[in-house]
């Protein structure tokens, strides 16, 4: 296995992290509805819904293997054309 699939395993195991997060989120959310005792600080429905947002958007891109990151951390490597001594 290169360092790259490895590095690539490594992106998409925080994208899972980060995605357990934002559904964390969303059940949080969900249960403030639901119940309406619930207090927490901050605890209204649409905040815990916009801030899941970008964590579950973010989490998608690293699942798919995060490519631009990937690029710029392992360029990948063109042939170089022989060069002809004069």
């Amino acid at each position: 296995m290169k360092p790259r699939d490895c590095f690539g395993i490594i992106i998409k195991t925080i994208g899972l992290l980060i995605m357990l997060y934002g559904f964390h989120l969303v059940i949080d959310g969900i249960y403030i509805v639901l119940d309406k005792n619930y207090t927490k600080p901050h605890s209204e429905f649409h905040t815990y819904i916009i801030i899941s947002i970008p964590y579950l958007v973010a989490s998608i891109y690293l699942l798919k293997g995060a490519p631009h990151i990937l690029r710029f951390c392992y360029p990948e490597e063109t042939p170089q054309p022989p060069r002809k001594e004069v």
